[in-house]
């Protein structure tokens, strides 16, 4: 029994050790994909969560914080342009974008939106993992870089590392696009 009680105790703790520190929120109405690109995060060792339309998607981001979202942008319900706005005013949340659209333009307006990175279907599953691991390796560097540097310029104070501004000691608010062009 005694054996039994550290062999659990030792299941426990490397349960533990390799639980999934960040979670990644994958939005497709297309099952295949869903279940594939969950598949190859979860391997990468993300807690992946699936939202099968856009209003799932926005139902789950509104109650719970994702590390990092895989979104279509051809979605039934809200479009994955209009979670993508939603998801920048609410801060710095990388995405990176799914669809089934080729052309230039398409590519163009969601970079230009605020994707950090974009994937044209039919693609391959471990292309989408290390796209993933590229994105969260850039985000993870930047605040690093950026905490604990205060801006100031007359009654202008800018906060980098918890991307705040104030102005006279006011709070400003600004989506997360205003304050990276700030």
């Amino acid at each position: 029994e005694a054996a039994y009680g550290y062999w659990a105790n030792s299941m426990a703790l490397l349960a533990d050790a390799a639980a999934p520190t960040t979670t990644v929120l994958v939005v497709d109405d297309e099952p295949m994909v869903r279940e594939v690109v969950a598949r190859y995060l979860e391997q990468d060792g993300h807690r992946v969560v699936e939202a099968s339309d856009g209003d799932a998607g926005l139902a789950w981001l509104a109650e719970n914080r994702a590390d990092l979202v895989v979104l279509d942008v051809m979605l039934p319900g809200t479009d994955g342009l209009t979670i993508l706005r939603t998801v920048r005013e609410r801060g710095d949340t990388p995405v990176i974008l799914l669809t089934a659209r080729t052309e230039e333009v398409d590519r163009v307006v969601g970079l230009e939106m605020g994707a950090d990175d974009y994937v044209v279907k039919p693609f391959s599953a471990r292309e989408v993992a290390a796209r993933v691991r590229t994105v969260m390796r850039r985000s993870a560097a930047a605040p690093t870089a950026a905490s604990g540097r205060t801006i100031e310029h007359g009654s202008l104070r800018i906060d980098l590392g918890s991307r705040t501004v104030e102005t006279n000691g006011s709070p400003v608010a600004l989506t997360a696009k205003e304050f990276d062009l700030l």
